[in-house]
């Protein structure tokens, strides 16, 4: 059953929006979610709702019983409702529901009742037995499985005036995240069972979610030797990476991809050619030309993304794309798919919502790495989430402090944060969007 621990409200204003063909609210919000229970299932319903118009969608239940939520949100004022996992029962319930559980048809002014005990989903019904322990009102909120984000910098060990392991959960709880994936370029980096032990217990102890590991490909992130794989693996990482930039060297990033197939960790893949991207603040093009800093070409991204796509399959490792920014590159994963590469990609939310054309002012907080690209590269990245070639939304969450991020575009760090917005942009850009 799913934990307690992993369900989220997220407050939202329920309207209804005109979409018809099915399945598309779920090419659209391709936000990843964890794997339902087996007594789960979500069904996409062509069906309209009592206020017209509406996809619908249906979370089947064993012994028959069901519950169907229509409608969209028009804005989010998203929250996580904290829940005590010691409690004994809990509920909550909604009101504005349009459904059927138990085989009972609620109108849209009944009220639907989700009760949880022993960390566990109860029963769904409109009615609940007994009086519970604690009772969380959830009128106009969605109840829903936590997310997931595969792409998380922390910052900790070593930058905690950036970000603590504490504050970092807690901003990926309020954005409606109950698992995140830590990348390792920290200071020590992740790149020994030590650290990756020490950033577990820390977790384990300050964390309001789950916090996932990622060890570095090579030591210190230099890319002059494999780091201990093998030892970190011992001790909970779930991939490899040597995220913030890429292996420079051929020779020790295949390696290091065949030391992950062996012990089946997919590699995240930060595709940078240091060389083409050295010096550059913003995409090679209008921006960077209008604010005289350098540029940095979608070639830096693409040129990494084909060699490493070549080394993946020489050594039958799984390739995970991190933010993928180009067209050229979902061109790449694209032909690997087809191919039968063992390959899947991200987009963050910033680079499917904004291009270069939308920086305005010489200021640091439109610096990140990949850099905003053109109009073209934005609607490709739309369209390749559409088509499923690029398989998941990641935040890419990369906080600083503010003094560092006011400084000047060239000395300014790369990164923003990306936690407790990226729902809300995928669903203003991605469904009410269009």
């Amino acid at each position: 059953m799913h934990g307690v621990e992993d369900v989220l409200v997220h407050r939202v204003n329920v309207e209804g929006f005109g979409l018809s063909e099915r399945g598309k609210l779920v090419r659209k919000f391709a936000v990843r979610l964890p794997e339902l229970p087996e007594d789960i299932q979500l069904v996409i319903m062509d069906e309209p709702s009592p206020k017209g118009g509406a996809l619908s969608y249906e979370a089947v239940f064993e012994e028959g019983r069901d519950l169907k939520e229509s409608g969209a949100q028009e804005y989010f004022d998203y929250l996580t409702a904290p829940i005590d996992p010691e409690a004994m029962s809990i509920l909550i319930y909604t009101s504005g529901t349009s459904g059927r559980a138990k085989g009972v048809m609620l109108s849209q002014h009944n009220i639907c009742f989700v009760v949880m005990s022993n960390s566990s989903i109860a029963d769904i019904g409109p009615g609940v037995k007994g009086d519970p322990d604690r009772v969380i009102d959830a009128d106009g909120c969605y109840v829903m499985p936590g997310l997931i984000d595969m792409h998380t910098h922390l910052r900790e060990p070593g930058f905690r005036e950036k970000e603590t392991i504490e504050s970092g959960a807690r901003a990926a709880a309020r954005g409606g995240f109950t698992t995140i994936c830590a990348m390792p370029n920290t200071k020590p980096v992740t790149d020994n069972p030590y650290t990756v032990s020490d950033i577990i217990r820390q977790a384990d102890n300050e964390a309001l979610i789950h916090v996932l590991v990622i060890g570095a490909m090579t030591k210190g992130q230099r890319g002059e030797e494999t780091a201990n794989i093998e030892g970190m693996y011992d001790e909970g990482i779930i991939a490899v990476s040597e995220d913030g930039r890429s292996v420079k060297n051929a020779a020790v990033c295949l390696e290091a991809m065949k030391e992950a197939a062996r012990l089946g960790l997919p590699v995240f893949d930060h595709c940078e050619d240091a060389d083409l991207a050295d010096g550059g603040v913003f995409n090679a093009g209008p921006a960077a030309e209008r604010f005289h800093v350098k540029g940095i070409p979608g070639a830096a991204e693409d040129s990494i993304a084909a060699r490493d796509i070549v080394l993946a399959r020489a050594a039958g490792a799984h390739l995970h794309l991190c933010h993928v920014s180009t067209k050229e590159s979902t061109l790449l994963v694209h032909l690997a798919k087809e191919s039968g590469t063992d390959i899947s990609a991200e987009v963050t939310p910033h680079h499917f919502t904004l291009c270069d054309e939308d920086i305005d002012s010489a200021d640091a907080a439109f610096k990140m790495n990949p850099p905003l690209r053109s109009r073209e590269d934005m609607e490709a990245l739309r369209e390749a989430l559409r088509a499923g070639i690029i398989d998941v939304i990641a935040t890419d969450h990369a906080p600083h402090t503010q003094a560092e991020k006011d400084q000047a575009l060239e000395k300014a760090p790369f990164g923003i944060v990306g936690l407790e917005t990226a729902l809300p942009l995928t669903y203003t850009t991605l469904v009410q969007g269009g």
